[in-house]
């Protein structure tokens, strides 16, 4: 969030800004700030909740791929997996 302000007429106010989103208080946002400088609060806003959902979304992708991974190795150690039925007959291929 203070990289994003940094380069608008809001760094001044970037620590008041960045406390303010992390206290859920983002109406008085637009108090803080003069009516000239709120377009560029609102672009301060959608960059940092375009980063955050970006890295929420980066976690929940590793998280399925670790998951899929898992699933797969987990599926071909299953001793269920060892058993085929052949034309009713249970056969085991272990051996």
């Amino acid at each position: 969030m203070t990289s994003l302000a940094a380069s608008t007429p809001l760094r001044a106010r970037a620590g008041a800004i960045t406390s303010a989103l992390k206290n859920g208080e983002v109406t008085q946002l637009f108090h803080l700030v003069p009516r000239s400088q709120q377009g560029a609060l609102v672009g301060v806003l959608r960059g940092s909740f375009t980063s955050s959902l970006d890295e929420i979304l980066l976690v929940a992708a590793i998280f399925t791929f670790a998951a899929a991974v898992l699933s797969f190795v987990l599926i071909r150690l299953s001793p269920i997996n060892q058993t085929r039925t052949v034309w009713g007959d249970s056969t085991d291929w272990t051996s």
